[in-house]
């Protein structure tokens, strides 16, 4: 589903002592299918912009166009409903959210809601147990007797068995080990290939970013500063200093070699098998040891 964004801004506590203006003059286009990562510092505006995805916000100003839905600030969605069936957004410890006395009641509670049959429900259910690397025997068990990393692979499961065509991932790895969150992204990234769907990761991992990301949005106070392709937003470092970020550490090990040995490599690599190569290449030519 193609997604756009046109003279968006957004403003809590609206005409009150507190408002807040979150959101100022927000022009985006996502196209269909696509990868893309929302990054900047804290306070940036990147949950907010995620929030007008679904309706759990209405723009103060500006129009969000999903697919065929059109969410503005005058008028209230008559079909959020069919709107936040193709949006599937995994929040911050979407384990919080689990409340069924069994995983599978609570997987098949979204599909059932937006009139699945519960056969069916009990389908989606044993296959996207699976898809989150749990086994078919969870189903029968209580949410509340699992671990933490369990839990949280239960409520996605239960996100995407509503098979939407957005996947919106507000920092999915929050609180996980290192291993558990390439695990976790690397499922992400399998499932947005494998069913062609539109993926928009909030992230504060700039390696995420660049790993995962056909396209980077970098916000600042509220606005769009740079949209752009990895290469393109990680190969200026005094951009990246000015909206406070950090160059991936990937591309801090690439610069820390090529002041070491005072040569430059070709580009700003930002795919370690690439920077591998290179370097290899670079070794042969020149003899380094």
């Amino acid at each position: 589903m193609q997604i756009t964004f046109k003279n968006v801004g957004y403003v809590y506590h609206k005409d009150s002592p507190m408002a807040f203006r979150a959101l100022k003059d927000i022009d985006l286009n996502i196209s269909k299918g696509k990868f893309i990562a929302i990054i900047g510092s804290t306070g940036s505006g990147k949950s907010t912009i995620i929030q007008h995805l679904n309706g759990l916000l209405f723009p103060t100003e500006g129009t969000v166009t999903v697919g065929d839905h059109y969410i503005q600030s005058n008028e209230k969605n008559k079909n959020l409903k069919t709107l936040r069936q193709k949006v599937g957004v995994v929040f911050q410890f979407p384990e919080q959210q689990l409340f069924e006395e069994t995983i599978e009641k609570d997987i098949c509670f979204g599909p059932i809601n937006f009139g699945v049959s519960k056969e069916e429900a009990e389908s989606l259910a044993a296959y996207w147990i699976e898809k989150v690397g749990l086994g078919i025997h969870f189903l029968k068990t209580s949410p509340f007797e699992c671990s933490g990393g369990q839990m949280r692979r239960a409520a996605i499961a239960g996100i995407l068995a509503m098979e939407p065509e957005i996947l919106v991932l507000d920092e999915p790895t929050a609180g996980l080990d290192p291993k558990g969150s390439q695990e976790m992204m690397n499922m992400f990234s399998e499932i947005h290939k494998e069913r062609d769907i539109t993926t928009i990761l909030v992230t504060h991992s700039m390696e995420d970013a660049v790993k995962y990301a056909d396209e980077i949005v970098v916000m600042a106070n509220g606005k769009i500063v740079k949209v752009g392709t990895p290469e393109e937003i990680f190969s200026n470092e005094e951009f990246l200093k000015q909206n406070g970020l950090e160059f991936p550490k990937i591309v801090q090990f690439q610069k820390k070699f090529e002041e070491k040995i005072g040569i430059q490599l070709s580009r700003k690599h930002m795919h370690l098998d690439e920077l591998i190569q290179e370097i290899a290449l670079l070794i042969e030519k020149k003899g380094i040891r």
